[in-house]
């Protein structure tokens, strides 16, 4: 044997012997007479024997069309799969069937939408009217000062839809929406939103000067979505808090540079498309009290019109973000609208559903 380490042979009898391949890649079989003088030689070619590959995708994943194939010396997998968890378990499979050394090319593609559009709603509402959201908070739980909890489908308000809800305590005066932000990321991708402003903070540099820098505070969210099987969708969350604070403030040049109190957390929810969670917790009471004293903090976007309320600032409102993650497909060119396009009037399907709420009582529609 040429290459002894591509392939080996075993003397069975004199008129016969045994070849087997040791790992991939050319070598050549050469036979000899007594007299050493050349009989024979065969080219010999060792692949891997990629069957069990994909037996394992088959057993793994039997709704993906994936097939584990060898290109040179290369396992390939190739195919659709139904989402990038499929995509992942293909991978590791071939990965594990690989030869030594050897790392699998993964050419899955996943079929359908893969992206999220996460709606955030700020809202404002009554710490004892918490609870009218249908969320049961004994059974939320808390990352960090943070309290997490999903809208129950089974709540006093049944199959209402939250959108439906949140309009009607608008109007009755119960809620108090501060700002709607839609993001839309593919799966496995961050988005992030930030409520609140930049706060200059001079650097001192060489030869006694000054440059600046900015730091952002206020409400702060990030969002990582991993699409997962059955339109269920896990979302990493990871919100955070930072107010100004005059508790180790620094003092630079006849400066004072206030000091950053930051709250954060992280933690991952696995929700349906179009359920909704909350996060609430977010502001302590003496948080809201030295933000209420700051200068121009009225003007910041969602935090202004917070701390202008006098119920937050009596302690008897929280903000509660409201997150609504939906799996949506990309808008394809013969879909989209133009400004020649005449307006359609769409009928909706309307529903009615009972709101009780103290003295106020009626029906609500969508």
């Amino acid at each position: 044997m040429a290459d002894p380490e591509i392939a080996d042979l075993k003397v069975v009898t004199p008129t016969s012997v045994y070849v087997f391949g040791k790992k991939a890649g050319i070598t050549n079989l050469i036979a000899l007479s007594q007299d050493n003088e050349l009989q024979s030689e065969i080219k010999l070619r060792v692949v891997i024997d990629s069957s069990p590959a994909n037996e394992a995708v088959e057993a793994l994943q039997p709704r993906s069309n994936v097939d584990v194939s060898l290109f040179g010396k290369r396992l390939v997998a190739r195919g659709d799969t139904g989402s990038v968890a499929e995509a992942i378990d293909v991978g590791e499979v071939a990965n594990a069937y690989a030869p030594d050394g050897q790392t699998p090319y993964n050419r899955t593609t996943v079929a359908g939408s893969q992206q999220v559009n996460i709606r955030v709603r700020f809202a404002e509402i009554s710490r004892n009217d918490l609870s009218v959201l249908g969320i049961d908070w004994n059974l939320a739980f808390r990352a960090g000062f943070f309290t997490f909890g999903t809208v129950n489908k089974g709540s006093a308000f049944g199959s209402v839809d939250v959108d439906v809800l949140v309009q009607a305590l608008q109007r009755n005066g119960i809620m108090t929406v501060l700002a709607e932000p839609n993001l839309t990321a593919v799966t496995g991708q961050e988005a992030t939103f930030l409520a609140g402003g930049e706060i200059p903070v001079p650097v001192p540099g060489q030869n006694q000067t000054l440059s600046v820098t900015y730091k952002p505070f206020g409400v702060s969210l990030a969002f990582t979505p991993i699409l997962l099987q059955g339109d269920r969708i896990a979302l990493r969350v990871r919100p955070e808090v930072s107010t100004l604070s005059s508790a180790g403030a620094v003092q630079l040049r006849g400066l004072e540079i206030p000091a950053l109190a930051v709250r954060r957390a992280e933690t991952t929810v696995e929700v349906a498309s179009g359920q909704t969670f909350a996060i609430a917790g977010l502001f302590q009471r003496n948080m809201g009290q030295a933000l209420g004293k700051i200068p121009m903090i009225g003007d910041i976007p969602v935090l202004g019109a917070l701390f202008r309320s006098q119920s937050f600032r009596r302690d008897e409102s929280e903000l509660v973000i409201l997150i609504t993650p939906y799996i949506v497909s990309p808008v394809r060119d013969r879909r989209l609208a133009t400004p020649l396009d005449r307006p359609r009037q769409a009928l909706g399907r309307h529903t009615a559903a009972r709101v009780t709420k103290g003295p106020v009582s009626g029906l609500i529609f969508k």
